[in-house]
């Protein structure tokens, strides 16, 4: 894949199922140039918060129309885990991982494999966000434009970036992983 790709980044983030075992799903695509931007969320209901986390991440990626490169921003550990440490090892073991000495099926087994389908078009670079409190993801806020703009960028970038995630719900923190994902 070469540099001249269009360059995306893609924000997912999920809620918890409620009471009602009714969860939410939604991203945010946008190219890099600022040229290109698309949302969408859904509900889904009797899933796990790891499995909406998946599906967000996966409708973000299906959306692109070509071979891209994407940077990935998400508030799931298990997603950002996934993409630095499974995905490698659990293609190597046929989607399986050793538990207390006996091979188990990986959980979401079915979504991680369409993920590892994706990554043969895309190349996708990952980074996880912690959120700070467990928000409804309708919420908006002003501490979280100012806490996910990184200061090293220039002024053009951040104010590009507010402007994006002034769209964006939720409260969350940078969080930098010791690797980035493949």
């Amino acid at each position: 894949m070469n540099e001249q790709q269009p360059h995306y980044r893609l924000f997912s983030q999920f809620q918890q199922p409620d009471e009602s075992e009714v969860g939410v799903w939604r991203f945010i695509l946008e190219a890099v140039d600022g040229s290109t931007r698309f949302e969408a969320s859904d509900r889904e209901t009797n899933v796990t918060g790891d499995r909406l986390a998946l599906l967000s991440v996966i409708r973000g990626l299906e959306s692109l129309d070509q071979p891209s490169r994407v940077s990935l921003r998400t508030t799931s550990r298990y997603v950002a885990r996934g993409f630095r440490f499974g995905l490698p090892a659990w293609r190597e073991n046929n989607w399986c991982w050793e538990s207390f000495g006996a091979m188990r099926l990986v959980d979401n087994d079915d979504l991680w494999r369409k993920v590892d389908r994706i990554l043969k078009y895309h190349r996708v670079r990952c980074r996880g966000w912690q959120p700070i409190r467990n928000l409804r993801i309708e919420a908006r806020s002003d501490a979280f434009r100012s806490r996910a703009v990184s200061a090293t960028t220039s002024s053009d970038q951040r104010a590009n970036r507010l402007k994006t995630m002034a769209h964006w719900a939720g409260i969350f923190q940078p969080h930098r992983p010791r690797v980035a994902c493949a």
